[in-house]
């Protein structure tokens, strides 16, 4: 009854915050949790603009104005692609590009901590792992074997892609760890035991995804963190031991080792794409079932660049609605599809963005994210840091807006870290 009442008290007393605190919370779950709590958030925005509880001044920052302008350049992508059908998918999609700005703007100027916030989503992380990771020690008693404890099979139970939960799980280590560092006050990273239990708990999480992308800019993110969080050397120097002696624990694990060894393979043959159909390689069945992942996003960037350029597309791109089918064209053209390769994106959202939407589209992203890192630098937010340089190495490597589940958790990241600094920007403005 007493946790009831103080939540009662809590929704009453800051209904924004509860709000914010549901969305962080929900995104390790499944994604009809985490829409749900979005539009009950976006619903409660409307409320507050409808009765003048809120201006629209709070809006008037390109932190904003990019999420709205992206979402309009896919909406007349979409339009004027010739399958448009497919193309309105993709705008009902990314309307989590707009509407998570848009309830994060709307509570701008409301009295809610980041810290609760990100302690809220490093929490809800760490009992989503826990879940993961008993289930798939139940369906190993159940003689399923150990492979179900590991990568697509891990997060099954969430319908989420792992390298989505990887990411989650590495910010959730960074909170946890910056927390017990600085906020003494705090009730909960205050006590080491559950700190390094927790950490620990999603250490082991993050191995289970098998993300090689991001377990790797991980460890290099988490020894700057440690070496510039811990004040002696000789803690340092123990760390950086254990680091050490994380690393071969790690490859020692046989689906890891294997998972690192096949993806960072790379012994491809001088692949030239071509427009001439009698000189295009063809891969064979030999080729397609000994291609490492690294060797195949190679395969799709010089695809992607090759075409997009000759098909004379690279100012605005092929579509949203027609990228794919091109995609697939191209794919057969080389032997990758059909029951390959078909329907795959090219893995990388750089390349992504600039197939789909083109050369202006992409610049203003990468403008977007220069402006985010300007955003960081200047107070030197060390957790706004190491989640920017985190996914914009993570974003070479996979298309992450291509899923509800990556718009969802870099918009909403991205976007509060970038109102938590506008506001420290404006209070140092004011003083």
């Amino acid at each position: 009854m007493t946790f009831l009442k103080s939540l009662k008290l809590q929704l009453i007393k800051r209904p924004e915050e509860t709000l914010v605190c549901l969305v962080a919370a929900t995104i390790p779950f499944m994604v009809n949790l985490g829409n749900i709590s979005v539009i009950l958030s976006a619903v409660y925005s409307l409320y507050l603009i409808i009765t003048k509880k809120t201006t629209l001044g709070q809006f008037n920052n390109f932190a904003f104005y990019f999420p709205l302008i992206y979402f309009f350049i896919i909406v007349i992508s979409a339009l004027t692609s010739k399958d448009v059908g497919y193309g309105l998918k993709v705008v009902n999609k990314n309307l989590l590009f707009i509407l998570i700005p848009f309830v994060l703007f709307t509570f701008r100027n409301a009295n809610y901590s980041i810290k609760r916030v990100l302690s809220v989503f490093a929490l809800s992380t760490s009992l989503a792992t826990l879940v993961l990771i008993i289930y798939g020690g139940f369906n190993i008693l159940c003689g399923k074997g150990f492979n179900t404890l590991f990568f697509h099979e891990f997060t099954m139970l969430y319908d989420q892609h792992p390298v989505y939960f990887a990411l989650y799980i590495a910010l959730s280590i960074f909170i946890i760890t910056y927390y017990a560092f600085t906020l003494h006050s705090n009730a909960v990273f205050k006590n080491k035991i559950i700190v390094v239990g927790l950490i620990l708990l999603l250490l082991c999480g993050l191995v289970l995804t098998a993300s090689k992308a991001v377990i790797f800019i991980f460890i290099l993110l988490y020894i700057v963190l440690i070496f510039m969080l811990v004040p002696k050397k000789k803690y340092k120097l123990s760390f950086l031991g254990l680091i050490l002696l994380f690393i071969p624990l790690l490859s020692s694990i046989p689906v890891i080792k294997e998972r690192f060894q096949e993806g960072v393979h790379f012994d491809i043959k001088d692949f030239k794409p071509t427009n001439n159909l009698a000189e295009a390689y063809l891969f064979n069945y030999e080729d397609k079932t000994s291609i490492s992942d690294l060797e195949l996003r190679y395969i799709f960037l010089k695809i992607g660049l090759f075409h997009t350029t000759q098909d004379h597309k690279l100012l605005f791109g092929y579509g949203v609605g027609d990228v794919q089918n091109y995609l697939d064209y191209y794919y057969m053209y080389y032997g990758l599809a059909p029951n390959w390769y078909e329907g795959y994106n090219v893995h990388n959202q750089y390349l992504q963005m600039l197939i789909s939407l083109g050369m202006l589209t992409f610049l203003l992203f990468i403008y977007y994210l220069f402006f985010s890192f300007r955003i960081a630098v200047k107070p030197m937010n060390k957790l706004y840091l190491l989640f920017l340089i985190m996914i914009t190495f993570a974003l070479l490597f996979e298309s992450y807006f291509e899923r509800n589940k990556g718009i969802v958790f870099f918009v909403f990241m991205n976007t509060l870290f970038l109102i938590d600094l506008l506001k420290y920007e404006n209070r140092n403005i004011r003083d």
